[in-house]
Protein backbone atom coordinates (compact mmCIF):
# COMPACT_ATOMS: atom_id res chain seq x y z
CA UNK A 1 0.00 0.00 0.00
CA UNK A 2 2.81 2.38 0.83
CA UNK A 3 4.47 1.57 -2.48
CA UNK A 4 1.28 2.43 -4.35
CA UNK A 5 1.02 5.75 -2.57
CA UNK A 6 4.65 6.57 -3.42
CA UNK A 7 4.05 5.75 -7.08
CA UNK A 8 1.02 8.04 -7.16
CA UNK A 9 2.97 10.92 -5.58
CA UNK A 10 5.82 10.47 -8.04
CA UNK A 11 3.39 10.67 -11.01
CA UNK A 12 1.81 13.83 -9.59
CA UNK A 13 5.28 15.44 -9.17
CA UNK A 14 6.33 14.57 -12.73
CA UNK A 15 3.08 16.01 -14.13
CA UNK A 16 3.63 19.26 -12.24
CA UNK A 17 7.16 19.63 -13.60
CA UNK A 18 5.99 19.07 -17.19
CA UNK A 19 3.22 21.70 -16.81
CA UNK A 20 5.66 24.34 -15.50
CA UNK A 21 8.04 23.68 -18.36
CA UNK A 22 5.27 24.19 -20.95
CA UNK A 23 4.12 27.45 -19.29
CA UNK A 24 7.65 28.82 -19.34
CA UNK A 25 8.01 28.00 -23.03
CA UNK A 26 4.76 29.70 -23.86
CA UNK A 27 5.78 32.79 -21.85
CA UNK A 28 9.13 32.99 -23.62
CA UNK A 29 7.48 32.78 -27.02
CA UNK A 30 5.02 35.50 -26.01
CA UNK A 31 7.83 37.76 -24.82
CA UNK A 32 9.81 37.20 -28.01
CA UNK A 33 6.74 38.08 -30.07
CA UNK A 34 6.23 41.28 -28.09
CA UNK A 35 9.84 42.34 -28.59
CA UNK A 36 9.60 41.56 -32.28
CA UNK A 37 6.40 43.58 -32.54
CA UNK A 38 8.04 46.50 -30.74
CA UNK A 39 10.97 46.43 -33.13
CA UNK A 40 8.61 46.43 -36.08
CA UNK A 41 6.66 49.34 -34.55
CA UNK A 42 9.89 51.28 -33.99
CA UNK A 43 11.03 50.77 -37.57
CA UNK A 44 7.61 51.74 -38.83
CA UNK A 45 7.68 54.95 -36.79
CA UNK A 46 11.18 55.77 -38.07
CA UNK A 47 10.07 55.09 -41.65
CA UNK A 48 7.00 57.29 -41.20
CA UNK A 49 9.17 60.07 -39.78
CA UNK A 50 11.41 59.98 -42.80
CA UNK A 51 8.51 59.94 -45.23
CA UNK A 52 6.93 63.00 -43.56
CA UNK A 53 9.97 65.27 -44.04
CA UNK A 54 9.14 68.40 -46.05
CA UNK A 55 11.47 69.61 -48.81
CA UNK A 56 12.67 73.14 -48.00
CA UNK A 57 12.02 75.69 -50.78
CA UNK A 58 15.08 76.61 -52.75
CA UNK A 59 16.18 80.22 -52.33
CA UNK A 60 16.80 82.10 -55.60
CA UNK A 61 20.35 83.39 -55.79
CA UNK A 62 21.64 86.48 -57.57
CA UNK A 63 25.12 87.45 -58.70
CA UNK A 64 26.91 90.36 -57.04
CA UNK A 65 27.77 92.86 -59.83
CA UNK A 66 31.32 94.11 -60.43
CA UNK A 67 31.31 97.69 -59.10
CA UNK A 68 35.07 98.20 -58.83
CA UNK A 69 36.05 101.68 -60.02
CA UNK A 70 32.41 102.89 -60.29
CA UNK A 71 31.51 106.16 -58.59
CA UNK A 72 29.45 105.92 -55.42
CA UNK A 73 26.19 107.18 -56.95
CA UNK A 74 26.37 104.73 -59.87
CA UNK A 75 27.03 101.84 -57.47
CA UNK A 76 24.00 102.78 -55.36
CA UNK A 77 21.74 102.98 -58.42
CA UNK A 78 22.99 99.59 -59.68
CA UNK A 79 22.42 97.79 -56.36
CA UNK A 80 19.04 99.42 -55.84
CA UNK A 81 17.93 98.48 -59.35
CA UNK A 82 18.90 94.82 -58.77
CA UNK A 83 17.07 94.63 -55.43
CA UNK A 84 20.10 94.37 -53.13
CA UNK A 85 20.18 95.75 -49.62
CA UNK A 86 23.48 97.51 -49.11
CA UNK A 87 25.58 99.61 -46.77
CA UNK A 88 28.51 101.90 -47.45
CA UNK A 89 31.88 101.57 -45.69
CA UNK A 90 34.66 104.12 -46.27
CA UNK A 91 38.38 103.57 -46.09
CA UNK A 92 41.58 105.18 -47.29
CA UNK A 93 43.10 103.93 -50.55
CA UNK A 94 46.28 104.84 -52.41
CA UNK A 95 45.06 103.25 -55.66
CA UNK A 96 41.32 104.05 -55.88
CA UNK A 97 40.15 107.60 -56.59
CA UNK A 98 38.11 109.33 -53.91
CA UNK A 99 34.37 108.42 -53.91
CA UNK A 100 34.91 105.37 -56.15
CA UNK A 101 34.30 101.72 -55.25
CA UNK A 102 37.33 99.72 -54.04
CA UNK A 103 35.60 96.34 -53.60
CA UNK A 104 32.43 94.67 -52.35
CA UNK A 105 31.68 92.03 -49.73
CA UNK A 106 30.65 89.49 -51.00
CA UNK A 107 33.05 90.03 -53.88
CA UNK A 108 31.90 90.54 -57.48
CA UNK A 109 30.59 87.36 -59.11
CA UNK A 110 29.53 85.77 -55.81
CA UNK A 111 26.10 84.19 -55.55
CA UNK A 112 23.97 85.37 -52.63
CA UNK A 113 20.35 84.96 -51.66
CA UNK A 114 17.78 87.25 -53.20
CA UNK A 115 17.62 90.59 -51.29
CA UNK A 116 20.95 89.74 -49.67
CA UNK A 117 23.06 92.59 -48.27
CA UNK A 118 26.20 93.83 -50.01
CA UNK A 119 28.81 95.95 -48.27
CA UNK A 120 30.36 98.52 -50.62
CA UNK A 121 33.81 99.84 -49.70
CA UNK A 122 34.23 103.39 -51.03
CA UNK A 123 37.57 105.20 -51.23
CA UNK A 124 38.30 108.29 -49.15
CA UNK A 125 41.49 108.77 -51.18
CA UNK A 126 44.99 108.35 -49.78
CA UNK A 127 45.47 108.82 -46.07
CA UNK A 128 47.09 112.13 -45.22
CA UNK A 129 50.65 111.71 -43.96
CA UNK A 130 51.14 112.47 -40.27
CA UNK A 131 53.14 115.67 -39.65
CA UNK A 132 56.81 115.12 -38.94
CA UNK A 133 57.68 115.88 -35.35
CA UNK A 134 60.89 117.77 -34.53
CA UNK A 135 62.96 115.96 -31.96
CA UNK A 136 63.23 117.78 -28.65
CA UNK A 137 66.76 118.73 -27.55
CA UNK A 138 68.33 116.34 -25.15
CA UNK A 139 68.42 117.42 -21.51
CA UNK A 140 69.75 115.87 -18.40
CA UNK A 141 66.38 116.16 -16.69
CA UNK A 142 64.66 112.85 -16.01
CA UNK A 143 62.05 111.92 -18.61
CA UNK A 144 58.59 110.78 -17.71
CA UNK A 145 56.36 108.68 -19.91
CA UNK A 146 53.52 110.65 -21.56
CA UNK A 147 50.08 109.93 -20.13
CA UNK A 148 48.01 107.41 -22.01
CA UNK A 149 45.08 108.84 -23.97
CA UNK A 150 41.73 108.10 -22.41
CA UNK A 151 39.66 109.35 -25.36
CA UNK A 152 37.53 106.68 -27.09
CA UNK A 153 38.54 105.54 -30.58
CA UNK A 154 37.07 107.54 -33.44
CA UNK A 155 33.85 106.02 -34.71
CA UNK A 156 33.23 105.23 -38.34
CA UNK A 157 31.24 108.01 -40.06
CA UNK A 158 27.67 106.93 -40.91
CA UNK A 159 26.82 106.31 -44.54
CA UNK A 160 25.26 109.35 -46.26
CA UNK A 161 21.52 109.33 -46.84
CA UNK A 162 20.36 110.00 -50.39
CA UNK A 163 17.08 111.63 -51.44
CA UNK A 164 15.54 112.25 -54.86
CA UNK A 165 15.00 115.82 -56.09
CA UNK A 166 11.23 116.30 -56.58
CA UNK A 167 9.68 117.51 -59.84
CA UNK A 168 8.51 121.01 -58.87
CA UNK A 169 8.48 122.74 -62.27
CA UNK A 170 5.48 125.04 -62.56
CA UNK A 171 4.94 125.36 -58.80
CA UNK A 172 4.96 128.77 -57.18
CA UNK A 173 8.13 129.70 -55.30
CA UNK A 174 6.69 129.19 -51.79
CA UNK A 175 5.26 125.72 -52.47
CA UNK A 176 8.42 124.62 -54.28
CA UNK A 177 10.67 125.66 -51.38
CA UNK A 178 8.44 123.81 -48.88
CA UNK A 179 8.80 120.55 -50.84
CA UNK A 180 12.60 120.92 -50.89
CA UNK A 181 12.79 121.70 -47.16
CA UNK A 182 10.59 118.67 -46.35
CA UNK A 183 13.31 116.40 -47.79
CA UNK A 184 16.01 117.88 -45.57
CA UNK A 185 17.59 119.87 -48.41
CA UNK A 186 18.65 123.52 -48.63
CA UNK A 187 17.42 126.01 -51.25
CA UNK A 188 19.20 128.57 -53.43
CA UNK A 189 17.22 130.89 -55.71
CA UNK A 190 17.89 132.33 -59.17
CA UNK A 191 15.56 134.47 -61.29
CA UNK A 192 15.34 134.88 -65.07
CA UNK A 193 12.92 136.13 -67.72
CA UNK A 194 10.68 133.58 -69.44
CA UNK A 195 8.19 133.88 -72.29
CA UNK A 196 6.55 130.50 -71.46
CA UNK A 197 6.55 130.27 -67.63
CA UNK A 198 4.40 132.66 -65.58
CA UNK A 199 6.04 135.09 -63.18
CA UNK A 200 6.81 133.50 -59.79
CA UNK A 201 6.69 129.91 -61.07
CA UNK A 202 9.63 127.48 -61.06
CA UNK A 203 11.30 127.03 -64.46
CA UNK A 204 13.82 124.31 -63.49
CA UNK A 205 15.96 122.90 -60.69
CA UNK A 206 19.66 122.11 -60.41
CA UNK A 207 20.20 119.19 -59.90
CA UNK A 208 17.33 118.20 -62.19
CA UNK A 209 14.19 116.44 -60.96
CA UNK A 210 14.58 112.76 -59.92
CA UNK A 211 18.35 113.05 -59.47
CA UNK A 212 19.73 111.53 -56.23
CA UNK A 213 21.50 113.95 -53.90
CA UNK A 214 22.96 113.68 -50.40
CA UNK A 215 20.65 114.85 -47.65
CA UNK A 216 21.29 118.47 -46.54
CA UNK A 217 22.81 119.40 -49.91
CA UNK A 218 21.57 122.47 -51.85
CA UNK A 219 19.06 122.53 -54.72
CA UNK A 220 18.95 125.68 -56.87
CA UNK A 221 15.51 126.82 -58.05
CA UNK A 222 15.25 129.03 -61.14
CA UNK A 223 12.11 131.17 -60.83
CA UNK A 224 10.45 133.07 -63.68
CA UNK A 225 10.36 136.87 -63.77
CA UNK A 226 7.80 136.65 -66.57
CA UNK A 227 8.42 137.92 -70.11
CA UNK A 228 11.04 140.61 -70.50
CA UNK A 229 9.45 143.97 -71.35
CA UNK A 230 10.99 146.91 -73.14
CA UNK A 231 9.94 150.51 -73.49
CA UNK A 232 10.55 153.11 -76.20
CA UNK A 233 11.64 156.44 -74.76
CA UNK A 234 11.68 158.35 -78.06
CA UNK A 235 10.42 157.68 -81.59
CA UNK A 236 10.02 159.56 -84.86
CA UNK A 237 8.51 158.88 -88.27
CA UNK A 238 9.53 159.74 -91.82
CA UNK A 239 7.95 158.85 -95.17
CA UNK A 240 7.98 159.38 -98.89
CA UNK A 241 5.08 161.29 -100.49
CA UNK A 242 2.81 159.01 -102.50
CA UNK A 243 2.78 161.57 -105.25
CA UNK A 244 5.28 164.35 -105.84
CA UNK A 245 4.11 167.44 -104.01
CA UNK A 246 1.08 165.72 -102.49
CA UNK A 247 2.07 166.85 -99.00
CA UNK A 248 1.12 163.69 -97.07
CA UNK A 249 1.27 164.07 -93.27
CA UNK A 250 2.06 161.15 -90.92
CA UNK A 251 1.93 161.47 -87.14
CA UNK A 252 3.45 158.87 -84.81
CA UNK A 253 1.03 158.43 -81.88
CA UNK A 254 2.44 155.54 -79.83
CA UNK A 255 4.76 152.53 -79.75
CA UNK A 256 3.88 149.57 -77.50
CA UNK A 257 5.66 146.27 -76.83
CA UNK A 258 3.81 143.00 -76.19
CA UNK A 259 6.29 140.16 -75.85
CA UNK A 260 7.97 139.91 -79.24
CA UNK A 261 5.35 142.07 -80.95
CA UNK A 262 5.80 145.80 -81.66
CA UNK A 263 2.58 147.81 -82.15
CA UNK A 264 3.08 151.18 -83.84
CA UNK A 265 0.07 153.49 -84.14
CA UNK A 266 0.00 156.35 -86.65
CA UNK A 267 -2.44 158.91 -87.98
CA UNK A 268 -2.22 159.76 -91.67
CA UNK A 269 -3.69 162.72 -93.57
CA UNK A 270 -2.87 161.94 -97.21
CA UNK A 271 -2.47 164.69 -99.83
CA UNK A 272 -3.84 162.36 -102.50
CA UNK A 273 -6.17 159.37 -102.71
CA UNK A 274 -4.57 155.95 -102.46
CA UNK A 275 -5.61 152.32 -102.07
CA UNK A 276 -3.85 149.55 -100.14
CA UNK A 277 -3.53 146.76 -102.66
CA UNK A 278 -2.69 143.92 -100.27
CA UNK A 279 -2.90 144.60 -96.54
CA UNK A 280 -1.16 141.30 -95.69
CA UNK A 281 1.52 141.74 -98.33
CA UNK A 282 3.50 144.45 -96.59
CA UNK A 283 7.03 143.83 -95.33
CA UNK A 284 9.38 145.48 -92.85
CA UNK A 285 13.14 145.53 -92.40
CA UNK A 286 15.64 146.77 -89.83
CA UNK A 287 17.81 148.29 -92.53
CA UNK A 288 17.29 150.65 -95.50
CA UNK A 289 18.32 147.93 -97.99
CA UNK A 290 15.42 145.53 -97.19
CA UNK A 291 17.88 142.65 -97.84
CA UNK A 292 16.54 140.96 -94.74
CA UNK A 293 12.81 141.40 -94.17
CA UNK A 294 9.67 139.87 -92.65
CA UNK A 295 5.91 140.24 -93.09
CA UNK A 296 3.84 142.84 -91.25
CA UNK A 297 0.10 143.33 -90.72
CA UNK A 298 -2.14 146.42 -90.71
CA UNK A 299 -5.39 147.21 -88.87
CA UNK A 300 -7.64 150.13 -88.04
CA UNK A 301 -8.02 151.75 -84.62
CA UNK A 302 -10.29 148.90 -83.47
CA UNK A 303 -7.72 146.26 -84.46
CA UNK A 304 -9.83 145.20 -87.44
CA UNK A 305 -7.53 144.06 -90.29
CA UNK A 306 -7.76 146.19 -93.42
CA UNK A 307 -9.29 144.42 -96.41
CA UNK A 308 -7.50 144.42 -99.74
CA UNK A 309 -8.49 147.55 -101.64
CA UNK A 310 -8.87 149.71 -98.52
CA UNK A 311 -9.43 153.33 -99.71
CA UNK A 312 -7.79 156.39 -98.09
CA UNK A 313 -9.09 159.77 -99.23
CA UNK A 314 -7.05 162.96 -99.62
CA UNK A 315 -7.46 165.40 -96.72
CA UNK A 316 -9.22 162.85 -94.44
CA UNK A 317 -7.39 161.71 -91.32
CA UNK A 318 -7.33 157.96 -90.57
CA UNK A 319 -5.66 155.92 -87.86
CA UNK A 320 -3.84 152.63 -88.43
CA UNK A 321 -1.68 150.12 -86.56
CA UNK A 322 1.50 148.49 -87.84
CA UNK A 323 2.14 145.02 -86.33
CA UNK A 324 5.79 143.93 -86.62
CA UNK A 325 7.94 141.36 -84.82
CA UNK A 326 11.58 142.56 -84.82
CA UNK A 327 12.79 139.35 -83.10
CA UNK A 328 12.12 137.58 -86.41
CA UNK A 329 15.04 139.58 -87.75
CA UNK A 330 17.24 139.06 -84.68
CA UNK A 331 16.50 142.11 -82.54
CA UNK A 332 14.07 142.90 -79.73
CA UNK A 333 15.08 146.56 -79.45
CA UNK A 334 15.64 147.83 -83.01
CA UNK A 335 16.75 151.40 -83.62
CA UNK A 336 15.09 151.47 -87.05
CA UNK A 337 11.96 149.80 -88.43
CA UNK A 338 11.28 150.48 -92.08
CA UNK A 339 7.93 149.43 -93.62
CA UNK A 340 6.96 148.97 -97.25
CA UNK A 341 3.24 148.78 -98.17
CA UNK A 342 1.96 148.00 -101.70
CA UNK A 343 -0.49 150.78 -102.78
CA UNK A 344 -2.17 152.14 -105.88
CA UNK A 345 -2.19 155.87 -106.70
CA UNK A 346 -4.29 157.16 -109.61
CA UNK A 347 -4.55 153.57 -110.89
CA UNK A 348 -0.77 153.04 -110.86
CA UNK A 349 0.99 150.57 -108.58
CA UNK A 350 3.46 152.00 -106.12
CA UNK A 351 4.88 151.43 -102.63
CA UNK A 352 4.38 153.47 -99.50
CA UNK A 353 7.64 153.54 -97.51
CA UNK A 354 7.53 154.77 -93.92
CA UNK A 355 10.35 154.60 -91.33
CA UNK A 356 10.29 154.61 -87.53
CA UNK A 357 13.39 155.49 -85.51
CA UNK A 358 13.37 154.51 -81.81
CA UNK A 359 15.42 154.98 -78.69
CA UNK A 360 14.95 152.34 -75.99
Amino acid sequence: MKRFVLVILALILIAGLVSCSQDAAVGAKTSDAAVSAGAVETKTAETEGLSSEETLPKTESVTVPDLSGADEETAIRTLTGKGFAFRIEREFSDSAAEKTVIRTDPEAGSEIGENGEVTVFVSDGPEAAAPTETAAPETSAPQTAPPQSTSPPASTAPSPKYVSVPDIKGLDETSAKAKIYDLGLSVALEYEFSESVSKGKVIKTDPAAKKSVVEKSTVTLTVSKGPQTFGVSEASVSWNDLKEGSGDVWTLDSVAVFGDLLLIHCTVKPGTDFVIRNSSGGIFSLADSFDKNASLALSDDLFTPFPDGKQFNAGEEAGLFFFVSPSQLGSKTPGLVKCRIPVSVDGENSNLEISFEMTW
